[in-house]
């Protein structure tokens, strides 16, 4: 069997989810893992249990072993490690945004089809098997025409204002936070599930708290905060937002996402619910996660696999004529 060699480009909170899925396939290798400096490169390598550690990525990519690179840096590094691999001739995966705006995000595309190897985005809510029989549904007219598709995304990892990150400097995290963050996410999911497209949208974004406190330093994704000598900063992307939707076929829908709202903490599980029937003791009510004891493959997030109160609740509904899908 082939085993394909993988080498990964900023080892913050994803990477370990990104390296440990890869090794669950069985026929992909983890080369080596790039940092901003040597020394934390070597560090998480240590941690990852990584042979090989590279101080750039621009070193990671030149290793002949690597034949794909799986870019988990902040957004604003997406353009430029995606770049230096496609010329490279590697394959990407990268986390969600692909880049910080419409211009790069078409010149990857074209650098990715000029050289012939895949551009993967990690819209990982796809994967769950419930969100799969829910789309095959939809696509084989089991449930009918798409009429209305809404749901919500919410979080509270940032209700906290001493709570500040990279994604709330718009020179890094771009000019959107939750909607970008997040919905993201929520838009993927509609698509993937209802086959439509996304047309037009009409929003009403808010920023909840413009004013946060950070002690010089990033704080890691869902972290709780750093301690240290805080300074003000003033935030303009949103933490907060209302969509309206409508899709190409001339379905409605609308969803909201935020990530300072207090109590969403629980890991968003998948199940798929028709009007006219209750549920199944086998299935699982949106919000609840996968079973205790089901495959890892069962859940989007498995709360034994993630932090504790980091991921917030996704919850989607597609409605045709026939049915109702939940997830």
């Amino acid at each position: 069997m082939r085993t394909i060699g993988m080498g990964l480009v900023g080892p913050g909170f994803v990477a370990a989810h990104h390296i440990d899925a890869v090794r669950r396939l069985g026929d992909v290798e983890v080369i080596a893992v790039a940092g901003s400096s040597q020394q934390s490169a070597e560090r998480k390598a240590r941690e990852y249990k990584v042979d090989r550690a590279y101080g750039n990525f621009a070193d990671l990519i030149a290793d002949p072993d690597i034949g794909v690179v799986h870019n988990t840096t902040p957004n604003h590094l997406h353009f430029a490690v995606s770049m230096a691999a496609f010329k490279a001739g590697k394959h990407v995966v990268s986390d969600k945004p692909l880049a910080l705006n419409s211009t790069e995000g078409r010149q990857l595309r074209d650098a990715a089809v000029k050289a012939g190897v895949a551009h993967a985005v990690t819209f990982n809510y796809r994967g769950n098997p419930l969100v799969q029989h829910a789309r095959a549904m939809v696509a084989s007219g089991e449930s009918g025409e798409v009429s209305f598709v809404h749901g919500h995304y919410l979080q509270d990892w940032m209700a906290d204002p001493n709570v500040y990150s990279w994604r709330s400097d718009p020179a890094k995290g771009g000019s959107s936070s939750a909607l970008g963050d997040i919905g993201s996410h929520w838009c993927d999911l509609a698509e993937h599930v209802s086959g439509l497209q996304i047309d037009s949208v009409l929003a009403d974004l808010t920023t909840v708290i413009p004013v946060r406190f950070s002690v010089g330093a990033s704080a890691e994704a869902f972290s709780s905060g750093s301690k240290g000598e805080r300074t003000e900063v003033r935030v303009s992307a949103e933490d907060l937002a209302s969509v309206l939707l409508r899709f190409k076929n001339g379905a409605l829908g609308c969803f909201s996402v935020g990530q300072v709202l207090h109590g969403h903490q629980v890991a968003a599980g998948v199940s798929k619910r028709s009007l006219d029937r209750p549920s199944s003791p086998g299935e699982r009510s949106a919000g609840q996660g996968p079973e205790p004891h089901s495959s890892p493959g069962a859940g989007v997030c498995s709360p034994a696999r993630w932090p504790s109160g980091v991921v917030g609740r996704c919850i989607f509904q597609c409605h045709t004529r026939r049915l109702s899908l939940d997830s």
